[in-house]
């Protein structure tokens, strides 16, 4: 049995606190004091072990749907945690922050994708042109009419929180050395949809 703690018990959070809680670990949240700036010198300075990870997938209700990403030179010990539980764990690489580079680049294909339908349909309505538009998607894309019905879903109910994670995109793409403009267009997409 390990000791865990989530810093972010969202309903994400929450759900894998449940799923390792019912693999027999101890899990607890931290209620104050978290932010983003310096966790694994925070980690570190307590003299624990830091590992980057980071959850692809929805909230582990069932197995097999979420794989919980980990990287740096203790990410084989934090697979173990796993053992038994709702969440396959998915060693990255050992440097300090592959997991969260994984995430980013994973939610800048779903996420901005979905940001640039969402774009594309209002500057077609704008004109007057969204019905011909989609109905040629039907006829020429005929996927995307689900995903735009998905991303206006998905927008509506979690758009105002992926404004901040866009930006980290932009931050992670920047970082890569490649262009930023993606996550922040994405972002000013999402800001247009306030907190329900």
């Amino acid at each position: 049995m390990a000791r865990i703690v989530i810093l972010h018990p969202g309903a994400m959070g929450a759900a894998v606190g449940r799923a390792l809680r019912d693999a027999g670990h101890e899990v607890g949240w931290m209620l104050a004091g978290r932010s983003a700036a310096e966790v694994a010198g925070v980690v570190r300075g307590a003299g624990a072990t830091y590992v980057d990870g980071s959850v692809i997938g929805p909230p582990p209700v069932a197995a097999g749907t979420s794989r919980m990403q980990l990287s740096g030179a203790a990410a084989s010990l934090a697979a173990e945690l796993f053992t038994g539980s709702r969440i396959e764990p998915v060693i990255v690489t050992e440097h300090e922050y592959g997991a969260s580079a994984v995430k980013m680049a994973y939610a800048a294909w779903t996420k901005i994708s979905a940001a640039l339908l969402l774009a594309a349909d209002a500057a077609a309505a704008s004109y007057g042109a969204e019905a011909v538009l989609q109905a040629e998607w039907a006829r020429s894309q005929p996927d995307l009419a689900r995903r735009l019905e998905h991303a206006h879903a998905a927008a509506r109910e979690k758009g105002w929180r992926w404004t901040d994670e866009m930006r980290q995109i932009a931050e992670t793409f920047t970082a890569a050395g490649q262009p930023s403009g993606f996550g922040d267009a994405a972002a000013a997409v999402y800001a247009r949809h306030p907190k329900p």
